[in-house]
């Protein structure tokens, strides 16, 4: 009989190599189910697990298949990658288990021709040692298959990192903690806490003010969710507001809202006073900002159709805060999001569109006002990049120095968040007033 978990995990794997994204995917085919929580548990860690290891895992089954991973079908690249991570990265599963439910696997996917072909293939796997990779020559080789990621991106972390590449993308493996937005409209973090853990969750009040963090769990599925009391935000998507420090009565524009948990906190930390104008250039995905703010109960949130590339001229020289969180690579969220792992670094025309979202989101901002423009990437080309040469153009704007919990100086002027033990996500925020 096949393992229904596993099962599960081959089809996940095979949707986010046609194009899905992992977190969607997964969810999707969880929700279908009744596996138990244990299952569930299960599936998640190897689903996960071999997406983030993917690159290393194909490295070592090429060694054992004459015509490489790429040349099998979908159903036995999947399975023969989850194969390798429960023999290699799982230290609690049993490597006769692991082989026989691969086997198992292929047949349930009508693939019964290539069960020998698994079988033999895992039985080498099983004796195979990490060790090895510690002998290639080859810097950025060497780091793409340790740390497993793609050639392209290896190439650029450590064209950009050097040796502190391979900290930074170590420390990208493995599941984080959740953490939590609480509405502050309505209670406190530790109120919510509170309620969370007599739900039988492991919370706790965390950095930044406003956040809890809990280990593991479906918070959504909650009433807490359904009410508007939480929602899930990283603490360094947190932080960014903190670094735009909307105050009371203020009018900010987030220039790239959707689905707008940003705009959510800052009309939060204004307390829901004043203007918040959230825009986006999808009306679907505006949806998502109008329903969330009728979740949580805020008013002050003012969701517009407009493109960063087009502003809203009646808007110009109006507010005192504005946002620019541009859309990016992504490569800070790939403890979340492992599939990012497999990607190219972006070419020019994504820096010149973060570089044209910021000069337009500029015009919005009053004189002394603060705009803060922000990736989730560790690409400092869309970073520092784009901010350099946005300055160079803009004498009316300087840096603004100012200090986060979880972030570090970057190039004297800004700040950047790398994944370390207990922060998995990396973010980079410049702060910038308007002098005239």
């Amino acid at each position: 009989m096949t393992d229904r978990k596993r099962r599960l995990v081959i089809e996940a794997l095979m949707a986010v190599e046609r194009g899905g994204y992992s977190n969607l995917v997964f969810d999707n085919l969880i929700s279908d189910t009744d596996l138990s929580s244990d299952e569930i548990s299960f599936a998640t860690a190897l689903f996960y697990g071999s997406l983030e290891r993917q690159t290393t895992s194909d490295y070592i089954l090429d060694k054992f298949l004459k015509k490489g991973i790429n040349k099998l079908d979908p159903e036995i690249r999947a399975i023969l990658r989850s194969g390798v991570f429960q023999l290699i990265f799982s230290n609690n599963i049993p490597a006769y288990a692991a082989i026989d439910e691969s086997v198992k696997l292929a047949k349930s996917f009508k693939k019964s021709s290539a069960s020998s072909l698994i079988n033999a293939v895992l039985r080498k796997v099983s004796t195979y040692d990490l060790k090895e990779h510690e002998n290639i020559s080859d810097n950025v080789k060497r780091l793409s298959i340790t740390c497993s990621v793609s050639l392209e991106l290896a190439k650029m972390m450590y064209e950009q990192y050097g040796e502190r590449a391979f900290e930074i993308l170590r420390n990208c493996f493995g599941g984080r903690k959740m953490q939590l937005r609480v509405n502050t409209l309505k209670k406190t973090p530790a109120e919510v806490a509170g309620m969370l853990r007599n739900r039988g969750f492991d919370a706790e009040e965390s950095e930044p003010s406003g956040a809890v963090t809990v280990s593991s769990g479906r918070v959504v599925q909650t009433d807490l969710f359904s009410s508007g009391l939480v929602r899930p935000q990283s603490a360094t998507a947190q932080t960014v507001v903190k670094a735009v420090d909307p105050k009371e009565y203020m009018t900010v524009v987030d220039t790239c809202s959707a689905p707008g948990g940003k705009a959510l906190t800052i009309a939060q930390e204004m307390k829901d006073t004043g203007k918040v104008f959230a825009f986006d250039s999808s009306e679907n995905r505006l949806n998502l900002v109008k329903s969330a703010a009728e979740r949580e109960g805020i008013r002050s949130i003012i969701p517009r159709v407009v493109d960063a590339v087009n502003p809203d001229r009646s808007l110009f020289n109006s507010a005192e805060r504005v946002l620019c969180d541009v859309p990016c690579s992504g490569f800070g969220e790939m403890a979340s999001k492992p599939e990012i792992r497999l990607k190219r670094p972006a070419s020019n025309d994504l820096f010149d569109l973060q570089f044209s979202i910021l000069s337009e989101s500029s015009k919005y901002l009053k004189i002394e006002g603060v705009l803060v423009y922000s990736t989730c990437t560790l690409d400092r080309r869309e970073n520092e990049g784009v901010v350099r040469r946005f300055l160079s153009e803009n004498q009316n704007f300087t840096p603004v120095h100012r200090g986060f919990f979880g972030f570090e100086s970057c190039d004297e002027d800004f700040l950047i968040s790398l994944p370390g033990a207990d922060n998995k996500e990396g973010f980079f925020i410049a702060t910038l007033r308007r002098l005239w």
